[in-house]
């Protein structure tokens, strides 16, 4: 009876999954009833979104403070438009309609607003376009503030956050004007996607040392932003954080950070003095197109412009490269468009080579006849074999090995990679290798926390007494989104790759191939799906 339950329960998993594959459903985020019957929410990472509420609701309309023991964090900004309780205006405060701890929504003609104590949430889009709002003062029961609760509000100077703020949604200041001058609090941990978006007036902006994270577009065109100092809690810097401020004259990006976005600073007008430390073990392409140091051609050495190791950029003329000495790093399409170039070399200080940085024309085609001279066991030839470029050595590194005390990691020492179980923890790695001097980062390139899961796509970072880094990737087999552990998540991915929907790069294609065929199909899938569920 139970091996009948099982093949059913797996069958209707399979199902389940299978549909999910072609609506684009995802298993975290379906939209359940609650138990109150005619609200509907959304779980996201722990958090409970409200979307939408029966129309008929007309009083006594209660939203909870937890749902299935998760918090009620944001109200979509439609959720109760339709609702009775919402088209009678006897339900309106002063231009402001509350539903218990939560404010809704305001009217567009609203001038100044005190929220009422005990607000704990401000909902999606509560102010948007409240062009006359020109005060506003949250008081500190409020922990979340929603994502574009203030766009628009034109003509709001200056907000005071309360240290009760946990949250700020996406957005939630885009292109609020007039704001002169913000002060983040201690209490909120990442600087949302687009939050201060043409903010153009703008000058000034406290960043705490609770941040961890400056998400894409957070200040991008705030054209009066004259300064802004990066704590070294910081640890990415999203894409097009700070594009178009124009107004910027330097940055110092601390040692802390890990991680910096595509055109990050770039159209920094005024950006000359740029300080950037060998902590940046990703960073994507353009970050400093057209700011003044890139702008200034006493900078560019050779048709190449450096900030401090970095390679950022290749003039297209160019038509020949000696990367210097002590470069550790060649950001992605750093030479892109550089058809003039057939042939770079590459010293051994080299330690990492962006995706497309060079051997490519401008449309992402390979150069016919691109040579790379590097070091043998370098990053040089990493990058050559993986884009099938011609490669001549011009010496050899000597290659650290990893040597472990634990039979469970399987060393690949030819492909540089080391396979391991879900649930192991930095730590709990750490102690099953016995190299003198290493790191363990993610996928991304941040050092991994002890307590954190190690998951595919991470990297087991060695340095030789050369100061070179070998390094070899972690594949946890049935781990493919590289969070360490084995979901229905994982499971989807696998089957959209069996059915060509997606492609799958490297190492997680082979934490996809749970059957060790060669390729992933529907029964790794399946294998997948059972072992998220507790079947195997």
């Amino acid at each position: 009876m139970i091996k009948s339950t099982n093949k059913v329960l797996s069958l209707l998993l399979s199902i389940v999954m299978i549909i999910s594959l072609f609506t684009g459903l995802e298993f975290s985020s379906v939209a359940e009833e609650n138990i109150l019957s005619y609200l509907t929410y959304t779980i996201i990472n722990d958090k409970v979104i409200i979307t939408d509420c029966d129309e008929s609701i007309s009083s006594n309309i209660v939203i909870p403070d937890t749902i299935e023991g998760y918090p009620v964090t944001f109200i979509d900004n439609d959720a109760f438009n339709n609702t009775a309780y919402y088209t009678n205006e006897s339900n309106w405060e002063n231009n402001v309609l509350y539903i218990g701890n939560c404010l809704i929504a305001a009217k567009t003609g609203i001038t100044n607003c005190t929220i009422k104590d005990g607000t704990s949430v401000i909902a999606n889009e509560a102010f948007l376009e409240c062009t006359e709002l020109t005060s506003i003062t949250i008081p500190d029961s409020v922990k979340t503030i929603g994502g574009y609760a203030f766009k628009g509000c034109t003509k709001l100077t200056s907000i005071l956050i309360p240290d009760s703020v946990t949250i700020i949604g996406s957005c939630a200041f885009y292109g609020c004007s007039e704001l002169t001058s913000i002060t983040i609090p201690d209490s909120v941990v990442d600087i949302s996607e687009c939050v201060f978006y043409e903010c153009s007036g703008l000058t000034s902006v406290t960043i705490p040392d609770s941040i961890t994270k400056i998400d894409d577009g957070a200040f991008a065109y705030c054209t009066g932003l004259t300064e802004v100092t990066i704590p070294d809690t910081v640890t990415s810097i999203g894409l097009s954080a700070f594009e178009g401020c124009t107004s910027l004259a330097n940055i110092i990006i601390p040692d802390s950070v890990t991680a910096i976005g595509e055109d990050a600073f770039s159209g920094c007008t005024e950006l000359a003095s740029i300080t950037i430390s060998d902590s940046v073990t990703r960073i994507e392409g353009n970050v400093f197109v057209n700011t003044a140091y890139y702008n200034n051609e006493s900078n560019w050495e050779n048709n190449v412009l450096y900030i401090d190791n970095y390679l950022f950029a290749a003039k297209s003329g160019i038509t020949e490269c000696t990367v210097k000495d002590g470069t550790s790093v060649i950001v992605p399409v750093a030479f892109r468009g550089c058809t003039g170039l057939t042939s770079i070399t590459i010293p051994d200080s080299v330690i990492r080579i962006g995706k497309y940085a060079f051997g490519y024309d401008s449309n992402y085609k390979l150069i016919d006849g691109f040579t790379i001279y590097g070091y043998a066991g370098s990053e040089a030839e990493a990058y050559a074999n993986k884009h099938a470029i011609n490669f001549v050595s011009i010496g050899d590194i000597e290659k650290e090995d990893l040597v472990v005390n634990n039979n469970s990691i399987k060393i690949d020492s030819e492909n540089s990679s080391a396979t391991i179980s879900t649930g192991i923890t930095a730590d709990e790695l750490k102690e099953m290798i016995e190299n003198d001097d290493f790191v363990i980062v993610d996928k991304n390139g941040a050092e991994i926390s002890k307590n954190a899961l190690v998951g595919t796509g991470s990297k087991i970072q060695i340095e030789n007494t050369d100061g070179h880094i070998t390094e070899y990737t972690v594949i946890v087999p049935a781990d493919i989104d590289g969070n360490g552990k084995t979901t229905a998540a994982d499971a989807r991915l696998a089957l959209r790759t069996s059915a060509r929907i997606d492609v799958l790069e490297d190492v997680y294609a082979l934490a996809a191939d749970v059957s060790n065929d060669g390729r992933v199909t529907a029964m790794d899938a399946r294998t997948i799906l059972r072992k998220a569920a507790g079947l195997e």
